[in-house]
């Protein structure tokens, strides 16, 4: 006959938990031993009454009466398990059908603990005609005395969700083991299956507050500055007066060396680096603090220990530019500008486009954790500038050779700055730095100024144009026969507003480039450049040799008498390089003459020639022909 429910549903712990003391999570594949259960074991995956299994799933079995679990209740809480469930079809008669002893020693004297399992029913929903589970849970001492009162948990649903049944007890002063016993409370077979898991006792004790000396909740994080102590305080139950401190490590708690009482120090100095902590206090009654059986622990608390930052940027920016602060060393940050407006990002680089004089002032940037904590401030002055413009004064052209100084000048932004300028290109510059420099370019340049302060710059052109000074170049010799013309060749180059032959007799046009001239002597023509600029170039002067028509006398008489004494031959003197050579009849040469600078009196080497014939060979040397012929010489 079953036994009554003397308790309610559920008995929980309603102060601290401990560890777990047993947790037994059915991670093997053997059979169960027969000091843990008198039912039988099998592999089969429906069950018959009075078996159980060991597994991980269940089967759609009895035609469709059972669920179908893909894992045991382990796996809800960690899914990287491994363990089964125990599956159990309970007689139609209640009855053991688990027992499973602690260790020796293995509990404290005088201490509460909860013990808990968690169970389901394997009949699917709908089903409501089938006898339901129902569990008797006992904790006694190992010869049989009960450490609480028998604890019938009542019906299980069949919801197809785990259901936890918990009930405390206590031991006795010299109980250090129990035995723990679950039975089937319900009467008939049809029906009447289910799963048990995770079965564990922990010790259990009235509530214990902990908190730090300043506000916070418990619970939730306080935000911890560097190289500061805090103090946490733990208030116990009446009788519960041992402690130990205790510190979450890789997600381990380890006790905290020599912090026993209810007073914490935390000292956030000496390297202490930057996370979370979370630490806990561990009570025990009369029982010894260094079990932890017999520990019950609060609930943690933490300190949050923003990381510290660095941020940087330029410190003055130009106004219309973009205002960057980069900022490194955690995941999440807080920019404050200078109006007090606030800015979260994850995103390290925090941007202000087209910045403006008001965005000038102390920017704050701060880390942000993932429990709203801000760390230590890094402060950033920053100022924005007004922008400026810049200006050169036009220049008067310049001659070739000469120099001009420029002028650069800024208008707008801040009287108080101090500018410099840089100009290009430096070719002809005589300090590319100055704010006027000399400019004295050989050709025309345009020169651009970039005046700048701290942060902004501004840039303006300037065009030096330079004259260049007239040049030419013309024939210096031309020779032409008499009655013949010629064309006087002239290149000129530079800036040149006029150009004139001088003198401008026997020219067809003085003032064309390339006059015809047909003088009939010879004679020096000058072409004459005017321009805005002048040199000291040599003169262009070209000389017209006029060759003369040479027309030698066939006869002269020199007899003295002052009337043709002479062999004149007018125009040979044109030929100043001309050979003139007379020869006797017998060949022998008579007279020589280079230039014909004298006339043949008719006399070789100062004797008087005898009247007669004689033949001349007149070579010009002016690739001419030679010209020959004879003359009489007459007495």
């Amino acid at each position: 006959m079953a036994v009554a429910a003397v308790n309610s549903y559920a008995q929980s712990c309603t102060g601290n938990l401990g560890d777990a003391v047993l947790q037994e999570s059915f991670d093997v594949d053997k059979p169960l031993g027969a000091d843990v259960t008198t039912y039988e074991y099998t592999q089969e995956e429906c069950l018959y009454n009075g078996a159980y299994r060991l597994a991980k799933r269940t089967s759609n079995c009895y035609e469709g009466v059972w669920l179908t679990l893909d894992h045991d209740h382990t796996y809800e809480m960690d899914p990287s398990s491994n363990s089964n469930m125990l599956m159990v079809a309970a007689n139609a008669a209640p009855g053991v059908f688990y027992m499973q002893p602690t260790k020796d020693q293995q509990l404290c004297p005088g201490t509460t603990y909860q013990f808990e399992v968690w169970v389901i029913n394997l009949v699917k929903p709908g089903f409501t005609n089938l006898v339901k589970p129902n569990l008797l849970l006992q904790v006694q001492t190992p010869d049989g005395q009960d450490l609480m009162a028998p604890y019938a948990a009542g019906d299980i649903p069949n919801d197809g969700q785990w259901h936890p049944i918990r009930a405390l007890f206590t031991t006795r002063v010299l109980t250090t083991s129990v035995v723990v016993k679950i039975s089937n409370n319900a009467n008939g077979d049809a029906g009447n299956d289910l799963a048990l898991d995770d079965i564990s006792f922990r010790a259990c004790s009235p509530a214990v507050s902990t908190g730090f000396d300043i506000p916070s909740v418990e619970g939730q994080p306080i935000c911890a500055d560097y190289d500061k102590t805090y103090y946490m305080s733990a208030s116990a139950p009446v009788g519960y007066r041992n402690y130990q401190w205790q510190r979450l490590v890789n997600n381990t708690w380890i006790d905290i060396a020599g912090e026993t009482n209810d007073k914490l120090t935390i000292n956030t100095g000496n390297g202490m680096a930057a996370g979370e902590y979370q630490y806990r206090v561990a009570v025990t009654n009369d029982a010894n603090i260094g079990s932890i059986y017999c520990r019950t622990y609060s609930s943690p608390n933490i300190l949050t220990l923003p990381p510290r930052i660095t941020a940087s940027s330029v410190p003055v920016y130009c106004e219309g530019s973009g205002i960057i602060i980069t900022a490194s060393g955690a995941h999440a940050y807080v920019f404050t500008k200078p109006n007090g407006q606030t800015v979260e990002q994850t995103d390290p680089v925090f941007t202000i486009e087209n910045a403006t004089v008001q965005n000038s002032g102390t920017y704050k940037v701060q880390a942000k954790t993932a429990s709203g904590c801000l760390g230590e401030a890094v402060l950033l002055p920053i100022k924005v500038k007004r922008q400026f413009s810049a200006s050169v004064a036009a220049v008067d052209p310049i001659c070739e050779g000469e120099s001009v100084t420029l002028s650069a000048t800024q208008t707008g932004g801040d009287v108080s700055d101090n500018y410099t300028y840089s100009w290009s290109p430096v070719v002809g510059l005589n300090n590319p730095y100055a704010q006027n420099p000399v400019a004295s370019p050989t050709d025309t340049t345009t020169y651009t100024v970039t005046i700048s302060n701290d942060a902004c710059s501004a840039s303006y052109e300037v065009t030096v144009n330079v004259l260049k000074i007239p040049r030419g170049v013309v024939t210096p010799i031309k020779e032409i026969s008499e009655g013949q013309s010629v064309t006087l060749d002239a290149t000129i180059s530079g800036d040149i507003t006029e150009y004139y032959w001088t003198p401008s007799t026997y020219l067809d046009n003085p003032r064309a480039l390339h006059p015809v001239a047909t003088p009939p002597d010879n004679i020096i023509y000058t072409l004459n450049l005017v321009g805005p600029c002048t040199g000291n170039e040599a003169p262009l002067s070209t000389f017209v040799h006029v060759f003369k028509k040479i027309v030698p006398p066939n006869a002269f008489s020199p007899n003295g008498d002052g009337i043709n004494d002479e062999w004149k031959i007018d125009g040979l003197f044109t030929f100043p390089q001309g050979i003139t050579t007379v020869y006797n009849r017998y060949g022998q040469e008579v007279f020589r003459s280079v230039g014909y600078s004298r006339a043949w009196n008719g006399t070789y080497n100062g004797t008087t020639l005898m009247p007669g014939v004689y033949y001349y060979i007149i070579d010009l040397k002016s690739n001419k022909p030679k010209i020959t012929g004879w003359v009489m010489i007459m007495r």
